[in-house]
C-alpha cells in the first residue's frame, strides 16, 4: 500500500478504505447513479433559479418540456 519505503501514511490508508455515508453527505457523488446525480443537479439549478423553471431549463440547456418530463420522472414536479 505504501508508495515509499517508510511507514504507511494516514492518507494512503484512507485512500484504500471504502467510502462512508458521511463522505456522500459532503457531496461525494462517486457512489451515486447517473440518474441520482442528474436529479440532484436539477434540484440545485431550480433552487438557484428560485424555482423558475424557464430559467432552470435555460441554465441546464434543455427544452422546457424536457425539464418538465424530468421533474415528473424524479418526483420534483411542483
Amino acid at each position: 500500500m505504501s508508495h515509499g519505503t517508510g511507514p504507511i501514511s494516514r492518507e494512503e490508508v484512507l485512500a484504500q478504505l471504502p467510502k462512508t455515508r458521511s463522505s456522500l453527505q459532503r457531496g461525494d457523488p462517486t457512489h451515486l447513479s447517473l440518474e441520482e446525480i442528474e436529479r440532484l443537479h436539477i434540484e440545485r439549478v431550480l433552487t438557484a433559479s428560485s424555482g423558475n423553471k424557464t430559467q432552470a431549463a435555460k441554465t441546464l440547456d434543455i427544452d422546457y418540456k424536457t425539464l418538465l418530463t424530468k421533474l415528473k420522472k424524479y418526483g420534483l414536479a411542483t
